[in-house]
């Protein structure tokens, strides 16, 4: 249906898929390691939402959909308004 574009020499769509990947694992992993600390597990959130962010937006520039563009804009919405709400709750 839609025609993927190669990435561009200096920027192979392997290495940046696998830094998405890599970026969502580590915030995962984070999640699950530290449960006690709540500002520890909003930053290995916003790790996880920068890892989905930055694959959606690869994606959709390779494959030229706006759409995955608009839902990567949607995540880093909800990402900076997690933020506010978690350091709402650390000054309180």
């Amino acid at each position: 249906m839609f025609e993927l574009l190669e990435a561009p020499e200096h920027l192979p769509l392997r290495d940046l898929c696998l830094l998405g990947s890599t970026v969502y694992c580590a915030g995962v992993s984070g999640i699950l390691i530290n449960r006690r600390s709540l500002l520890n597990t909003l930053i290995s959130l916003e790790l996880a939402l920068l890892g989905i962010f930055l694959t959606f937006a690869l994606y959709s520039q390779c494959a030229l959909i706006p759409l995955g563009q608009v839902i990567s804009l949607l995540i880093l919405v909800a990402a900076a308004s997690e933020s506010a709400v978690g350091l709402a709750l650390v000054v309180l």
